[in-house]
């Protein structure tokens, strides 16, 4: 095998055990990956560790014992082979399909449906098989090796000795490519608000550009009798015009943790020309008798 697809698959080992680490322990505890030093003809061993701060041991937030927590979490995973159902099995039974029904069975396992198929795994496998950053290491572990070329004809995992190997073969590799990520909804803010036009589309979607003195972002418009009356030359609007609007505003956290707010106007309540009118006394004639 290709040394150039060997370390992104061991890269992605290490990413994988950070990733399920910070989704189950929120990040109390540090995983590590590392290579044993004697290889053996067509296949490698990894040896795991979860270490642990000395400030989280004191807060008792994880099992004493690192060796079993780092198991469960390996077990979690599916990387331990034998007849446990953890993600890459999970993965492997879904075969790239959604789950048309969960259920939750109040004893800390899912019963997750696909038409008449249905499998039971952990609470913390379905949350795990849900996080992005968790699928995308998966996709990278198993998928590299067995690209195009590469002659590697299938993944294993399971113990150093004896039966019971999950195996993954390259034609069925393809259902451990992640899919496309989503982003989170926050949540979202109404009001009435007045805004300052900054450019205006007529393309779908209605995206205009407005400033509210500070900022200028897109808005997408969503009064159709107000885009009608616009279409139709029904109102005119010029440089710096004022509108009120009913404005929603949502917020979104994508899978990098970065923050997006879309704007959308529910209604136009009042559009205010922005001519400025100057105050001025003006002279006014005596009245003739």
């Amino acid at each position: 095998m290709d040394v150039k697809k060997l370390s992104p698959a061991l890269h992605a080992v290490g990413e994988l055990l950070e990733a399920a680490n910070r989704v189950l322990n929120e990040d109390h505890g540090k995983v590590s990956v590392r290579v044993q030093g004697s290889f053996k003809t067509g296949s490698f061993g990894i040896d795991f560790a979860l270490m642990h701060s000395p400030w989280e041991i004191l807060r008792g937030l994880l099992v004493h014992d690192n060796t079993q927590a780092a198991l469960n979490l390996v077990a979690l995973l599916g990387l331990a082979g034998g007849t446990a159902k953890g993600l890459l099995q999970l993965i492997k039974w879904l075969r790239g399909r959604n789950p048309t029904r969960i259920i939750d069975l109040d004893d800390g396992r899912v019963r997750i449906e696909v038409l008449n198929e249905a499998i039971e795994v952990e609470l913390e496998v379905l949350k795990l098989l849900q996080d992005y950053k968790v699928r995308k290491a998966v996709e990278a572990m198993i998928t590299e090796p067995m690209s195009e070329g590469s002659g590697v004809e299938n993944f294993a995992s399971g113990p150093v000795e004896g039966d019971g190997f999950f195996v993954v073969e390259a034609r069925e590799a393809r259902a451990f490519v992640a899919p496309p990520a989503t982003d989170t909804d926050i949540g979202e803010t109404r009001s009435n608000k007045w805004l300052q036009l900054a450019g205006v589309s007529f393309v779908e979607g209605n995206k205009w550009r407005f400033s509210d003195g500070s900022t200028t972002f897109p808005v997408a418009i969503e009064d159709e009798e107000f885009v009608q009356m616009v279409q139709k030359n029904e109102i005119r609007f010029g440089a710096g015009d004022l509108l009120s609007v009913d404005l929603v505003s949502r917020q979104f956290l994508n899978n990098a943790g970065k923050m997006s707010t879309e704007h959308v106007a529910k209604r136009v309540l009042e559009h205010r020309k922005a001519a400025v009118q100057v105050n001025m006394v003006l002279p006014r004639g005596e009245n003739e008798d």
